[in-house]
């Protein structure tokens, strides 16, 4: 009995000592740095793709007046760790918009239109002629260079994004 109250003294000063140099207070904000930081990574994986996935350079790249498809090119960034899909793009000068994807066997390309476009965490996606891309077909009202042509995209998980894109005519 006598070598338990010696430990629990010895526990009790141990325990002053650290008290006062600050000791639990630090071992408390490590404790709850530790759970923040857990919370942010779940939020993160959790997060809802109009706030993690970022859009840049969105162009829409009209052929011809006579044409009335375009092609919208565009950069996308997943900031997440969770893989997000891009289902839908409405636009106000046409209401179909397809996504196409080329694949290359040896030397023959083909395009196929995918129902959506998957960014995968920590990834960027770029749509272009040469990989994924998006067109628009049946063009109402037929923009003019340097128009500003607001679409919205839309995601798997029902989340929407507004943005931008400029367009680019390559010819009359």
């Amino acid at each position: 009995m006598r070598k338990v109250k010696i430990i629990l003294f010895l526990a009790l000063i141990a325990s002053a000592v650290s008290y006062q140099q600050g000791y639990f207070d630090r071992l408390i904000k490590v404790y709850i740095l530790k759970e923040k930081i857990a919370e942010n990574k779940n939020n993160i994986s959790t997060a809802y793709a109009n706030e993690v996935i970022t859009v840049h350079d969105a162009t829409i790249h009209v052929t011809s007046i006579k044409d009335d498809s375009a092609v919208l090119t565009l950069t996308l960034k997943n900031r997440s760790n969770k893989t997000h899909e891009l289902v839908q793009i409405e636009t106000e000068i046409s209401k179909q918009v397809s996504f196409f994807e080329i694949f290359t066997d040896g030397k023959t390309r083909e395009l196929q239109q995918v129902f959506g476009i998957p960014i995968e965490g920590f990834n960027i996606v770029k749509l272009t002629p040469e990989q994924h891309f998006a067109k628009i077909n049946n063009i109402k009202d037929h923009p003019k260079t340097g128009d500003s042509i607001s679409l919205k995209l839309i995601f798997s998980d029902k989340t929407e994004k507004n943005i931008l894109a400029t367009v680019y005519s390559n010819g009359s």
